[in-house]
């Protein structure tokens, strides 16, 4: 909206220093705009690669591979964030704000926003 106002001031205008600061701000507004626009598929695209999880589960085996057989790396309490990075079968790859990663049962955890 900035940008049209500040245009039709400059079209309309005779003085040639308004010309200038009206056309300097129409540009600025044309800066602005795509700036936000850039800002926001990069905030989208963030939110989209973002797969956040709880754990509901009262106490869940975290392994270091999935399947049932492997080796347990950790153990997660009810209420524990997760971020989902993989799906293979039935097991879900997760990461912990600490960075350590694990394999967790899909019905132990719950999906957060699903896209």
């Amino acid at each position: 909206m900035g940008f049209i106002l500040f245009y039709l001031g400059y079209y309309f205008a005779f003085e040639t220093k308004k010309k200038r600061l009206l056309f300097t701000g129409s540009i600025l507004f044309i800066f602005l705009a795509f700036s936000a626009l850039a800002i926001a598929f990069h905030t989208h695209d963030v939110a989209k690669r973002s797969n956040p999880a709880i754990v509901f589960a009262q106490e869940s085996q975290v392994k270091s591979e999935p399947n049932i057989r492997s080796n347990e790396a950790f153990i997660l309490h009810e209420g524990t964030k997760v971020q989902v990075l993989d799906t293979v079968s039935h097991w879900k790859k997760i990461k912990l704000s600490d960075g350590k990663t694990g394999w967790i049962p899909e019905n132990d955890i719950k999906l957060l926003n699903i896209f």
